[in-house]
């Protein structure tokens, strides 16, 4: 019994010194960390040699050991090392806000791609957003190489409006670059209060910029599109995932109910994604009780979670359309449905984010952390990011490039402006509008449509935009709808003629 006392007493005070070391290694960790980011803030945008790198980290590190010694045993505060430290970097956030804010969103997206520091001012807009205090230029737009890819473009906007369309890329903003590390917080430039101007910088796909104009509107929140397709075939696109999706999703599959439509196709092409609930939501819609819609996975196992479904709601015949920008929320519902075998994917593989951001605000400096936080699986174990989900069925959209015998006959014979009509009018505005540069009536009638239009291409293609078609605006126009690769929906189609042979 005593020895055992003993033995008692000397494995205790072995713990109690292993956990005073442990709490010296943590403390000394801290005070680590925070010299880091001191000495990332004072490298921050100065220019210094790969081979004084290292000495001058060296000299920074002995000054500030210098002073915090001294200023520890000398000076009469209570303050430890690690609050002076702390305080200090506070004391630098308020006097040198930007350069703090490029330091920590660089150390934050060393996590991942999806991972950043939004600074104090971009965060309380995002906020002013959910209250519905900020507007928009109506697109949906998604990372992917560096780059802003426009995903989907709302109907009426501003961006619809200009002529931007799905597979732009915005490069920057407002003079600002947005590209690599800043494409991550490039949307939130775009958003701000409603009536003011932001000057875009857009990328085509045959690699021509130009600079657009967009006014912020209020953005609409309907984030569903339904029709019947041949008085047989429910058609619901979701655009994006907002927190009242699920309740639109579910009016329309009512309305279709009513209408005794029993077979449906649920477009979620260019559906980037949104707020991860709604799309657990959407996903329950249409599965039987108790079936596995997702897993998430955080940082320990005590933090993994399986979303199941409710009673079954909806009974359709059902083909989801997917594609390279089917993302995020999107991704949620279309492995939902594949994996249980409660609708046929039709399309292209989707993008492939299987990960899940929290935002999380940071009272003292301002602003908050976006960081990757969970990581999700599809019913059947699988984990989708990078890779995507392929559907059950592949079908690319049709592509097409014209010839110079396939597209109308230019003359170059006069400089054509409003007023004017004749088939020379009639050629460029079939090509203005080939291109996606809205002309109203594609007729023989030069009007103010037409004249807004090339002013709008002119702009796009480097020239100077005043609204005439001289010759060389015309021989751009031929030019680019030769060398541009047209996109035909193919997709939509077979999912029709799927469920038709159903």
């Amino acid at each position: 019994m005593l020895f055992a006392m003993a033995k008692g007493k000397t494995a205790c005070r072995r713990a109690c010194s292993r956990t005073e070391a442990t709490m010296n290694k943590l403390k000394n960790r801290r005070k680590r960390t925070i010299l880091c980011l001191l000495l990332c803030f004072m490298l921050a945008f100065t220019s210094i040699h790969a081979q004084e790198l290292q000495r001058t980290i060296e000299e920074i590190q002995r000054y500030v050991d210098t002073v915090l010694t001294l200023t520890e045993n000398l000076s009469i505060t209570e303050k430890t090392s690690e609050q002076i430290m702390y305080d200090a970097l506070v004391k630098l956030a308020s006097e040198d806000e930007e350069s703090l804010n490029k330091v920590l969103a660089a150390i934050a997206g060393t996590v991942d791609a999806n991972s950043t520091f939004i600074p104090k001012d971009e965060y309380n807009e995002m906020m002013n957003k959910l209250e519905g205090k900020t507007g928009g230029i109506g697109i949906t737009a998604t990372v992917k190489d560096g780059f802003v890819d426009i995903v989907t473009i709302l109907e009426n906007s501003p961006a619809a409006q200009a002529g931007l369309v799905p597979g732009d890329k915005i490069v920057a903003v407002d003079g600002q670059d947005v590209t690599g590390a800043a494409a991550l917080t490039a949307t939130d430039f775009l958003k701000g209060e409603i009536g003011t101007e932001v000057v875009v910088t857009v990328l085509s796909a045959n690699d021509l910029k130009r600079d657009v104009t967009l006014k912020r509107y209020a953005i609409p929140e309907l984030s569903v599109e339904k029709s019947v397709i041949n008085g047989k075939i429910g058609y619901i696109k979701i655009k994006t995932f907002a927190s009242n999706t699920p309740e639109q999703v579910e009016e329309a599959l009512k309305e279709l109910q009513q209408k005794q439509v029993s077979k449906l196709i649920l477009d979620l092409r260019n559906n980037g994604g949104g707020v991860f609930a709604a799309g657990v939501k959407v996903a329950d819609l249409f599965l039987d009780e108790d079936k596995t819609i997702v897993t998430v996975k955080g940082k320990t196992e005590e933090d993994k979670k399986i979303y199941t479904a409710s009673a079954k709601k909806y009974s359709f015949d059902l083909c989801l359309l997917v594609n390279e920008y089917t993302a995020s929320a999107s991704e949620i519902v279309t492995g939902a449905i594949k994996d249980n075998q409660a609708g046929y994917i039709l399309g292209e593989s989707t993008y492939g984010k299987g990960t899940v951001q929290g935002i999380l605000p940071l009272a003292d400096i301002g602003g908050a952390l976006k960081i990757t936080m969970q990581t999700y699986l599809t019913p059947n174990g699988e984990f989708i990011h990078h890779k995507g989900i392929r559907p059950d069925q592949v079908v690319e959209n049709a592509r097409k490039q014209y010839t110079l015998e396939e597209l109308p006959e230019l003359t170059f014979e006069r400089v054509l402006q409003t007023g004017d009509a004749g088939a020379d009018v009639k050629s460029v505005k079939f090509l203005l509008d080939l291109l996606n540069f809205s002309v109203g009536e594609v007729d023989e009638n030069y009007n103010e449509a037409t004249a807004g239009a090339v002013k709008q291409f002119q702009a796009s293609a480097g020239l100077y935009p005043y609204g005439v078609c001289d010759i060389t605006t015309q021989s751009y126009l031929r030019e680019k709808a030769l060398n541009t690769t047209f996109i035909y929906d193919t997709q939509l189609p077979a999912a029709v003629e799927y469920l038709q042979a159903r």
